[in-house]
């Protein structure tokens, strides 16, 4: 990438993080940045930062709230296109959600929708969708089999074909189970916790406590307390290390129209190990959107451990670092756990817990599913290798 490519990104990116600000709170001179940002670069530059970050419809809000004549027109025209296009793939999502949610409650199993239209309903301002591309369902461990067979039974496909001992271990690691809509358009994630596979476990009952009921436009769906949702949204963030800008707007308008009981928050997340996560999260939505931290947390957002972390992020965005960085984004995970035996278990767990990767590197009969304890180390080395090859 040339010099000129680059600036052409750190404009797009710094035009979108004043698209992520309130409207309200962008004084005279910041506008006329906005203008003179949306007004410059190309429109395809400003469409592939907001897709990429998930946020087209705060871009295109942006584009919006400018002065008559200063935007390009054809640069409003492809942001409110788009951010309709989000919109209507999001009605679809969430009336499948509904379909879903209806299904298991015919089986008796009791879900909740981890994030998409859920998380949009409560901390999405109105007529801003938020872009997302899979349902993420929780259920009891429990209720498992039904779960699938209710998912089956709607026309989702497993996209993994697992053994029942395969199976099994998948479950007892935390693994989630994804499945393909029947067109293929969109995909359902099965849960039966929250980042177990990070050492980060919850007890069973705890995302149930507080649960809501939702209304969404075609039915009514389940969804966490606002404090399981917090916690939730900054586990998951720290696991990606933050690198969409929408994980950041998800949480402060979590901190701003969920208001969470920051109190109960800091109590759960001190026992999970999870207080450096959570300050964290809170000291994005500042940096990004001005949010207030809150009271309760203002020590553990303030931990200078927590400021390296935040700008460990916001160096990864400027330099467009993808999610997916193997090493670099466990390095992350360990640096925001705060208790160093949470640090060991999720390198020992991770080291030796067997996954699809290992059963495809390697087809073992059942009588002999122990040696891949064995080999999953050796599959982690021999990758490790080929990586550091020139």
């Amino acid at each position: 990438m040339d010099a000129k490519e680059r600036g052409t990104r750190g404009a797009a990116l710094e035009a979108l993080r004043m698209a992520l600000r309130a409207p309200s709170t962008l004084n005279r001179d910041e506008w006329g940045r906005a203008g003179e940002l949306l007004r410059t670069v190309p429109a395809a530059a400003l469409l592939d930062a907001a897709r990429r970050h998930r946020c087209i419809s705060h871009m295109a809000r942006l584009a919006g709230g400018c002065a008559q004549g200063v935007v390009p027109e054809p640069t409003v025209t492809a942001l409110r296109g788009a951010a309709r296009a989000a919109a209507a793939r999001g009605a679809v999502l969430a009336s499948e959600a509904v379909r879903l949610s209806r299904r298991l409650a015919e089986r008796g199993v009791g879900c909740m929708l981890l994030k998409g239209p859920a998380l949009e309903a409560v901390a999405w301002d109105e007529g801003l969708p938020r872009v997302y591309d899979d349902l993420d369902v929780l259920v009891r461990r429990r209720d498992f089999a039904s779960a699938r067979a209710a998912l089956v039974e709607l026309g989702f496909v497993p996209r993994l074909s697992l053994s029942a001992r395969e199976e099994r271990a998948q479950l007892d690691a935390g693994w989630d189970f994804s499945f393909s809509s029947s067109d293929g358009a969109y995909s359902a994630e099965l849960c039966t916790g929250i980042a177990p596979h990070y050492e980060f476990r919850m007890p069973e009952d705890m995302p149930w406590t507080g649960r809501r009921t939702l209304r969404l436009a075609t039915g009514e769906v389940q969804t966490p307390g606002p404090e399981v949702l917090a916690i939730a949204l900054a586990v998951h963030g720290a696991k990606h290390m933050w690198s969409r800008l929408a994980w950041v707007a998800d949480f402060e308008g979590v901190m701003r129209r969920d208001t969470p009981d920051w109190a109960l928050v800091k109590e759960w997340a001190a026992r999970l190990g999870a207080l450096r996560m959570v300050g964290l999260a809170c000291l994005l939505a500042v940096d990004l959107c001005g949010a207030e931290i809150p009271a309760d947390l203002a020590e553990d957002a303030r931990d200078p451990a927590v400021r390296r972390l935040a700008d460990t992020v916001w160096t990864g965005i400027e330099r467009g670092m993808p999610q997916g960085g193997g090493g670099r984004d466990l390095a992350f995970v360990l640096s925001a756990r705060e208790r160093l035996r949470d640090r060991a278990s999720t390198v020992w767990r991770l080291a030796t817990t067997p996954s699809h990767g290992d059963w495809r590197w390697v087809g073992l009969p059942p009588r002999l599913y122990a040696l891949y304890y064995v080999l999953r180390p050796v599959r982690l080395a021999v990758a490790a290798c080929r990586r550091l090859r020139p």
